[in-house]
């Protein structure tokens, strides 16, 4: 068994155990790398309030972080960027 097989399986536990808007939320996370919320919120077609609540849950579960905080060229908002805890 290899690390990425492991890796793998620790993935496919965690899943099982969200309910179906964090797994959509994670996998979007996962395969961008880096993503703020609105842009999250724009791949899955809801509200960024649907996944501001499942962002602070997977954050809460230790599943991703925050990974950059960014402001905007006229400093009008900043956004937090976030990416997984764990690579496949």
């Amino acid at each position: 068994m290899t690390v990425r097989d492991t890796s793998r399986e620790a993935y496919e536990d965690i899943e099982g155990s969200l309910g179906p808007r964090q797994v959509q939320v994670l996998n979007v996370i996962k395969d961008q790398k880096l993503i703020d919320c609105k842009h999250i919120a724009k791949i899955l077609g809801v509200d960024r309030c649907q996944v501001t609540g499942r962002i602070d849950e997977l954050k809460s579960q230790g599943l991703i972080y925050e990974a950059a905080k960014l402001i905007a060229l006229d400093a009008s908002r900043r956004s937090i960027h976030y990416s997984t805890t764990y690579w496949e």
